[in-house]
């Protein structure tokens, strides 16, 4: 279980992060001189990053049965801007240069052994106080296998890692580097981070080092008489809160040593850039302090740093790949490309749901660029794949590389409001704006892959008079309105519709309008503003009350199903309704409680359970509907934005929710008879997920005010709004234990999406959930906060799990395979096809008594989504069966369908507790 900083700590690292980065800028600027000129009288490379976007090639290139001239020429064609080796390669170098490709020397610093031994250099020491040596004897004497690959403290024999502040092994495995740099022949270095025969210790966080070196200079630097052998130092650094004060100052030593190493590199080579392997978490210094040091100490800005993310390498349809730190890159000024291994792309790993061409383009316009390292020869298909995105990059970087390139990004410029209301469809929309002179260009991409969507685009940030033109630059075709040609502020405030496919993407251009602007109608495609149901139906002023107690077994649930405006049969009227309904699991009956031709979403119980609120879509604007559990309903909202994300009060007395009534994302409060409904954030962006604690006295609420998606928490009248304890990545889902000390929300970390669980002030935070499962969602509190449930995703399977969170051991209830249609799984033509479907879940709640869970899935060989009931007691009786007895977390557990609840969308679920 990982233990990370609290909120005061956090605050302090961005700021130290900030004035590095700062001062790095500053630094850099006395190195701007003319880069020697290229051996063979090549002309100068265009600097990377700055013209065009990022195509990285990193790969085992001794499988590739060509000579250097056809490799080059070929990586060429298919528009190779970075040639990666491994070591350091002249006549490699001389053909990328002639290529028009820049070369990169390459080496992994788990390989620095030789380097390290040559010059004795001191070994690192990990925070149980023990060298790789050290640990691989103790591991071989506990009877580990030392033979197996890639081991754990060495192969075969003990690996020999370098105290990672030691200059002396780096300047010894330069050598090669900077003499190719000399002769103008290197462009940078690529530096693989992973830890090669020595997993498990070579960590780039809290692990290293506490050797006596490091120890020394920190109880130095801050002035302290302090005796501590070894292997009680990281002990006693935490009992005196001052682990990340330590880290911090190891941070600040590796920024200063790399920026050394760069210095001299740069004096014979100035444009001289760096890469490295791997992402971090820029906020994080228990997990990346010494990947944040390296970042500040070898960035540049005539050579920015690059980092080869590798956040996509293992992915799923429920956790689109752009949930990542790509966003606090940005913010640090570095540049940052997105890819992954030959096989996945090429069809290995399903989850991506595209083809490789595909996805290496959502990658480079997601990222600065696109990477792959490859372990094979390339066939046709290979090459084949990265012509077809090199083509399709090439015509968006010279209609729009200005933006992309010479542009600032604008943040929180646009609004979507997807038209359905369905969350599912919501979630993958993305959009992001650049500005030059004037002019915006915002691209917006829909990231479901099964299905379209039409979604509304607000510009809630633009004023003034003047006339606007809205234009998609890539098909020279304009964007009207039925009466107007051009567009006001306020009419843009209100937004354009447009229809997207499914992983489809549009660029729109709003610049001023020519004097006398009259596009024609062939130039010309209209906002999508239909009126394809009818109004909604008045409803009662009041409703009347409710006596009639609902069973313990009532679950309410939002399941799709036919039926007319108000449910009406006949054929005539038959259409897709999302309706609330409630289900006794255990008379096994099921009623709908109210219907309109929309999509009802986000439904829950009052306290009392005799009203349910939530939020129906009807002309893709949601409102919010108070219904009895016998039936009559209310629209408590009556205007004409979206009001989404509704829920009671404790008391019942008060509803939060979210709307778009004032541009973008905000909070409201209002009676829960829907009067005096008043804002209570007001920030740029987006504002939803409200979740109210259970004394009424705080809400917890999701915002992206800062950048990536972090959890807030405000006072209930709106003041004292605070970030909790944010980390690079995007949260979701808050969630008060019901206690109200803690709370909880999922978190993307690496490629794993956890639970992070933190005091209300932002402490004690903890990271639950790592290993193979790749994300979590749907999380629930146990009723007695002992435990949390949630639906889990991972390679191959998804189903449903419980964490106990005193001991962070996962109980996997229930797993289900995808459907795989290859025998093996093995795809190699990038072409994505036949396609591997994962089984989704959702909905997820705890029984009252906290013996059961509901969720939803469409498991069953039918494929329809159905509510299903599975028992928590017999796990824990497995739990604590005889020590042969088969592992809890295999032994599968047989879910109940319950009776009537079924539906063409996933549920979502609320057990009343």
């Amino acid at each position: 279980m990982e233990h990370s900083a609290g909120q005061t700590d956090q605050s302090k690292r961005r700021k130290q992060l900030a004035c590095g980065l700062a001062m790095v800028m500053l630094g850099a600027g006395c190195m701007n001189r003319a880069a020697p000129p290229r051996m063979g009288g090549e002309a100068d490379l265009p600097p990377i990053g700055q013209r065009e976007k990022i195509r990285f090639f990193w790969c085992q290139w001794q499988h590739f049965e060509m000579s250097n001239e056809q490799l080059m020429s070929n990586l060429r064609m298919v528009g190779a801007t970075v040639f990666a080796d491994w070591g350091a390669n002249a006549q490699r170098a001389r053909m990328a240069h002639s290529n028009g490709i820049h070369y990169f020397c390459g080496f992994a610093t788990a390989r620095m052994r030789e380097p390290a031994e040559k010059v004795t250099a001191r070994l690192a020491v990990d925070l149980h106080g023990l060298t790789c040596p050290e640990q691989f004897q103790k591991y071989k004497d506990s009877g580990g296998n030392v033979e197996e690959p890639w081991g754990r403290y060495g192969e075969h024999t003990p690996a020999y890692v370098p105290c990672p502040l030691d200059q002396r092994p780096w300047d010894e495995a330069l050598k090669p580097v900077l003499d190719l740099a000399r002769q103008g022949l290197s462009d940078g270095l690529h530096l693989d981070l992973e830890p090669y025969g020595a997993y498990w210790f070579d960590t780039t966080g809290e692990g290293l080092c506490y050797c006596d070196d490091c120890f020394a200079q920190y109880l130095k630097h801050r002035k302290l008489d302090a005796a501590v052998e070894r292997k009680a130092r990281h002990g006693w650094l935490k009992q005196r809160g001052k682990v990340d004060d330590y880290l911090g100052r190891l941070r600040d030593r590796m920024i200063a040593m790399c920026r050394a190493i760069a210095a001299d590199v740069r004096q014979v080579h100035p444009t001289f850039a760096f890469s490295v392997y791997g992402g971090f978490d820029a906020y994080s210094l228990r997990a990346s302090w010494r990947t944040q040091g390296m970042a500040i100490g070898f960035h540049a800005p005539e050579a920015p740093y690059i980092v080869v993310n590798s956040t996509p390498y293992w992915e799923n349809p429920t956790r689109p790949w752009w949930d990542g730190p790509a966003e606090a890159y940005r913010r640090m000024g570095i540049k940052h490309v997105m890819g992954s291994w030959d096989a996945g792309i090429m069809g290995h790993h399903k989850e991506s749901h595209v083809g490789a061409a595909e996805l290496m383009y959502e990658l480079a316009m997601a990222s600065d660029g696109f990477w792959r390292w490859g372990e094979r020869d390339y066939d046709t298909d290979d090459w084949r794949s990265f012509a077809m995105v090199n083509q399709r990059l090439r015509r968006v970087d010279s209609r729009l590389g200005e933006f992309f390139f010479g542009g600032s990004n604008v943040d929180h410029f646009v609004t979507l409001v997807e038209q359905t209301g369905n969350p599912f469809l919501q979630r993958p929309l993305v959009a992001r704006t650049w500005e030059r002179d004037g002019r915006y260009l915002v691209r917006i991409f829909n990231g479901n892959t099964e299905w379209p969507i039409h979604v509304r685009a607000r510009f809630p940030r633009l004023a003034g008079k003047g006339a606007w033109r809205l234009r998609d630059p890539m098909h020279d075709v304009n964007y009207v309105k039925a009466d107007a040609a051009t567009w006001t502020a306020g009419s843009l405030r209100e937004g354009v519709v447009v229809p997207l496919e499914g992983r489809g993407e549009l660029f729109l251009m709003l610049e001023k309008a020519p004097r006398r602007f009259r596009p024609g109608r062939s130039g010309s495609v209209q906002s999508m503003e239909l009126r394809t149901h009818r109004p909604r139906p008045a409803h009662d002023e009041q409703l009347p009350d409710v006596d009639a107690p609902l069973p313990p077994g009532a679950v309410l649930y939002t399941a799709s199903t036919h039926g007319g405006y108000r449910g009406e049969p006949g054929v005539a009227k038959q259409a897709l309704v999302t309706a609330p309904h409630i289900v006794d699991i255990d008379a096994g009956k099921s009623r709908k409680l109210f219907g309109l031709q929309g999509y009802c979403h986000e439904a829950a119980f009052s306290p009392d359970r005799k009203r349910v609120v939530c939020a129906v879509t009807v002309n893709g604007r949601s409102q919010i509907y108070l219904i009895n559990v016998d039936g009559p309903a209310r629209n408590i909202s009556s205007n004409s934005h979206c009001d989404r994300a509704p829920r009671f009060w404790p008391d019942g007395t008060k509803i939060v929710f979210t709307s778009d009534r004032d541009g973008d994302w905000e909070i409201y409060a209002m009676h829960a008879d829907g009067s005096e409904a008043r804002r209570l954030t007001d920030s740029p962006g987006i504002d939803r997920a409200p979740a109210v604690s259970p004394d009424g006295g705080r809400i917890a609420f999701i915002s992206d005010r800062r950048g990536d998606l972090d959890v807030y928490v405000m006072n209930s009248d709106g003041t004292d709004q605070r970030s909790l304890a944010a980390a690079a990545g995007n949260e979701d889902e808050p969630t008060w234990s019901p206690d109200g000390s803690r709370i909880a929300c999922t978190v993307l970390q690496g490629q794993f999406r956890s639970i992070r669980i933190a005091g209300v002030d932002g402490s004690d935070v903890h990271t639950l959930g790592h290993g193979q499962t790749t994300d979590l969602s749907s999380i629930r509190f146990s009723p007695d906060g002992s435990q949390m449930a949630g639906a889990f995703s991972e390679y191959g399977d998804s189903g449903v799990l419980v964490l106990d969170l005193e001991s962070g051991k996962i109980r996997k209830l229930l797993k289900v395979a995808s459907l795989k249609p290859h025998p093996q799984g093995w795809y190699t033509t990038g072409t994505n096809r036949p396609r591997m479907v994962a089984k989704t879940f959702s909905g997820v709640s705890f029984s009252p008594d906290g013996h059961r869970l509901v969720y939803c899935s469409d498991q069953s060989d039918g494929g329809q989504f159905m509510l299903y009931t599975i028992p928590l007691q017999a796990a824990q009786e497995d739990e604590s069966g005889d020590e042969g007895a088969e592992k809890p977390e295999e032994k599968q557990i047989e879910p109940t369908p319950v009776a009537g609840a079924t539906g063409a969308w996933p549920m979502t679920t609320d057990w009343a507790q």
